[in-house]
């Protein structure tokens, strides 16, 4: 009887690939192509899978005519893609960028004629800004929210820089003037940290502009 030996496919990440059996000195037959979001093939390798998971490659692709004498397992090899970026700032203002998968996107840089004092972005991956995107975290397939047009949108939200002030307020006192957003917001600080402000009388001094 002829012996058989097993050629094992593991894909790293891919769509499964079935195993096949060949005859001793006998080669193995190139399998369809694995399919992995976000990546494309390169080839099959052999090589050595750590317990971490990573895989030393040999130099070269494996070998299909290569006759073979013993069990092996060939390894996918992938290339990370490399997929759009769409950032509105606004409904007419769209700037463009690219990244990879298992790269992290850059923070992009407010176009000069957008710039305001005292305002910041936050960016979110849906229009409805409910969804803030983490630019600390590497992009994966789930990152790309248009799959259909194969790119990441992301939409700003402006907000405030103005931090609280709150170097106005003392406790013995029963009488404040407020005079900027920044000892307004301080108020507010002040409130939410349980400060009775009951019986006590605060002026606004100027129009305030929060936004």
């Amino acid at each position: 009887e002829t012996a058989s030996l097993a050629v094992q496919f593991d894909s790293m990440g891919g769509t499964a690939v079935e195993p096949q059996s060949i005859v001793y000195g006998g080669t193995a037959q190139a399998p369809e192509d694995p399919v992995r979001n976000g990546y494309s093939f390169v080839n099959w390798f052999e090589g050595s899978k750590g317990s971490d998971g990573v895989v030393s490659y040999h130099a070269e692709p494996f070998d299909f005519q290569k006759k073979l004498q013993e069990p092996c397992i060939l390894y996918a090899k992938w290339n990370a893609r490399e997929y759009k970026v769409l950032f509105h700032w606004s409904e007419e203002k769209v700037t463009e960028s690219r990244v990879k998968i298992e790269e992290r996107l850059e923070i992009p840089e407010i176009p000069e004629e957008l710039k305001k004092e005292g305002k910041r972005v936050i960016w979110y991956s849906t229009p409805e800004l409910i969804y803030a995107f983490d630019f600390s975290q590497e992009i994966t397939w789930d990152s790309i929210n248009d799959k259909e047009g194969q790119q990441l949108l992301l939409y700003a939200r402006w907000e405030s820089e103005i931090t609280a002030d709150t170097s106005w307020y003392d406790e013995s006192k029963s009488e404040f003037e407020i005079h900027s957003a920044p000892q307004l917001l301080g108020f507010a600080k002040l409130l939410k940290e349980n400060h009775d402000f009951s019986g006590k009388i605060l002026k606004l001094t100027e129009d305030i502009d929060l936004e």
